[in-house]
């Protein structure tokens, strides 16, 4: 064999061997993608059929590239009886490499598609919602990075009902 030709073959196997090592690596680092903190950061515009959910998400990417996280989907439910209150969205994004990013997301609850969650706010305690989804990293390979968060609502709505009434009195310049 000329001594051409085994240039060539050399120059192409170290080609193969850089791509095959390269997919490798990206592979690995879409799969090392993980949710670091998972917020629910407010409910607002309460009304009669029902209210907002806002929160956050922060991803963390350990790896020395960026990754791009596509619209993703986050669902809430209520624990007890698996009752869907709302889907929100997670934008499109890019994870810079060896950082956290946060994302924000919201969605609507309407206290008429879940009667009975309008009935336990009333009357419970506690009303455990679980908020679940899966941040999808690759459409071509379907890798995504699961979630699941439970959180009492409950908590959240009296909070958000404390921070009206004390914007009431100071408007009017009462005190508790």
């Amino acid at each position: 064999m000329k001594t051409g030709y085994k240039i060539i073959i050399g120059i192409l196997a170290l080609i193969i061997i850089i791509a095959a090592g390269s997919a490798y690596y990206y592979i690995h680092a879409i799969k090392s993608v993980s949710v670091k903190d998972f917020r629910i950061t407010s409910l607002s515009n309460m009304t009669q059929e029902g209210f907002m959910i806002d929160g956050r998400i922060i991803l963390h990417n350990p790896s020395l590239i960026n990754i791009r996280i596509y619209e993703s989907k986050v669902q809430f439910f209520k624990k007890d009886n698996n009752a869907l209150l709302a889907t929100g969205m997670i934008k499109e994004n890019v994870l810079k490499p060896e950082s956290d990013t946060q994302m924000d997301f919201s969605g609507e609850v309407k206290f008429s598609n879940t009667l009975d969650l309008a009935l336990d706010v009333m009357g419970k305690n506690e009303t455990i919602v679980v908020a679940k989804g899966n941040i999808l990293v690759s459409k071509s390979m379907d890798v995504s990075v699961p979630f699941s968060v439970e959180f009492d609502i409950n908590r959240q709505l009296k909070d958000y009902a404390d921070s009206k009434i004390n914007r009431l009195l100071d408007y009017f310049g009462l005190s508790v």
